[in-house]
């Protein structure tokens, strides 16, 4: 009686590690999409919601900003009405007329929680409202006082910072001077050792042109030297 075979041949060669690559190259796809469309998405809802709303509201008696969101435009009828949709709190406010920067608009949370479009107040006017001096003679003397004393405190030069690059200069100065001094007396050392080099070779060639052997060697104005290469 053949063997029943439990496996079909055609899958034979299917095995765990098969399932489980193909399991790994199908999450790796996923999460690439993912991403992808993750970042489109996101691109897409920031150019959407492009208009940034800045809110402060009043903290103890303090003003503080309390929240940072971004908000849209939506069209509510053909004649160009609209309103603005914040996101985040999912409140509707009518377009602000008060811009603070690039598509920023601050806003002020009233104590009725009411939000109001407002820019900051312009401090000259207001002191010149409430009868303030803009310059007073005595604040400006004790400022000049305290900047001289702080400048003599902690500005003041130290005697190398004063002449420390004039040392430093002359100190160069000396060592390439006592280098020179150095290389001028090795030349003249080299020098004088080269002439007396010269002096003993042409005693050494006076000597040698009294013998009878090399007496035809030593060259004279009429004869030359006959120490050399011989042309074949």
């Amino acid at each position: 009686m053949p063997p029943i075979e439990i496996i079909p041949s055609g899958i034979s060669g299917f095995s765990v590690g098969s399932l489980s690559s193909v399991f790994f190259y199908l999450v790796m796809t996923l999460i690439i999409f993912g991403a992808i469309g993750g970042a489109i998405i996101f691109v897409f809802m920031q150019s959407r919601y492009k208009y940034k709303i800045i809110v402060y509201r009043k903290v103890g008696s303090n003003i503080t900003r309390v929240g940072r969101y971004r908000a849209r435009e939506i069209k509510t009828s053909l004649a160009g009405d609209s309103i603005w949709l914040i996101r985040g709190v999912k409140k509707y406010l009518p377009p602000p007329q008060i811009q603070m920067g690039k598509n920023e608009f601050w806003y002020f949370i009233r104590e009725d929680g009411e939000w109001i479009n407002f820019s900051l107040e312009d401090i000259n006017d207001a002191q010149k409202k409430a009868g303030a001096y803009f310059v007073d003679t005595d604040m400006r003397m004790a400022r000049i006082t305290t900047e001289r004393h702080l400048r003599n405190v902690f500005k003041k030069e130290t005697f190398w910072n004063k002449y420390g690059s004039m040392i430093m200069n002359i100190i160069f100065l000396l060592i390439v001077t006592i280098c020179l001094i150095v290389l001028f007396t090795r030349l003249s050392d080299l020098t004088d050792s080269i002439n007396n080099l010269a002096r003993s070779e042409r005693e050494w060639i006076v000597e040698l042109s009294g013998s009878y052997e090399y007496k035809d060697l030593v060259p004279t104005e009429d004869k030359p030297s006959q120490i050399g290469l011989i042309p074949v």
